[in-house]
């Protein structure tokens, strides 16, 4: 069985089509799976929303968390709270083709005890200047994230990350960062536990959404990332995981 965990913030506006969408393709595609819905302090009515489909699926089970933990505090709760022999984490607004879920198994069964998506795209839309400024962030972002690990990834914030079960809670146990830096934190931990991964393109269908404030949140993102740069070169060294290719 596959559980699928996805944070829901404030997504009352198109948490209906995602997860219609979901259901359709898990129930045709997925011999068996359970959704864990994390609502993470939304101020709308999602959490309303999401109830609904609780009562609807018996695959669909919600965590509701009072007040806002931030996209890495309710992933970790909605991994930890899993039953799947693999655990697949993904955004709530399905940026990623879905068929890369089906994908999963043959990889595992290779010996991959860790995926991470890394974005790919049909082709480049036009860019804002907005989002322009935000590409060239990340970029400097990736530069920076790689100094925390112990071998370099290409895409750390892929929204779509999948992980044998047993190493799953090894390593969201030990992830501290709450917020948008918690990839890099699993990155980490995954290598220096010794893990397998296996680095798995995702086609990116839609616009992802992102609640990421340039101002705020990049200061955040910044300070833990020095944190985690200042961690990993004063731990000893590490296994730095195996790579395999997806």
């Amino acid at each position: 069985m596959i559980s699928i965990v996805i944070p829901v913030y404030n997504a009352a506006a198109y948490i209906d089509d995602t997860l219609s969408k979901l259901i359709t393709f898990a129930q045709d595609n997925l011999e068996e799976f359970e959704v864990i819905l994390v609502n993470d302090g939304s101020t709308d009515n999602t959490f309303e929303k999401l109830s609904i489909w609780q009562s609807r699926y018996s695959q669909f089970r919600v965590i509701d968390n009072k007040t806002n933990q931030g996209k890495g505090g309710a992933v970790k709760d909605g991994v930890l709270a899993a039953i799947g022999e693999h655990v697949l984490f993904t955004d709530a607004d399905l940026p990623y083709e879905l068929n890369s879920i089906a994908r999963l198994p043959t990889i595992f069964s290779s010996g991959a005890d860790v995926v991470l998506g890394a974005r790919t795209r049909e082709r480049e839309s036009r860019i804002s200047n907005d989002g322009l400024r935000r590409k060239m962030l990340s970029k400097v972002f990736a530069g920076l994230a790689n100094l925390a690990l112990y071998k370099p990834v290409s895409d750390t914030q892929c929204g779509f990350k999948a992980f044998a079960r047993e190493a799953a809670i090894d390593i969201f146990r030990d992830i501290k960062i709450k917020r948008f830096c918690f990839d890099v934190e699993l990155i980490s931990l995954a290598q220096a536990k010794g893990y397998a991964i296996a680095v798995l393109p995702v086609l990116l269908v839609n616009q992802e959404k992102t609640s990421v404030r340039i101002g705020l949140d990049g200061i955040r993102m910044l300070v833990d990332l020095a944190k985690l740069i200042a961690k990993r070169y004063l731990r000893r060294p590490a296994a730095a995981g195996r790579s395999l290719r997806a």
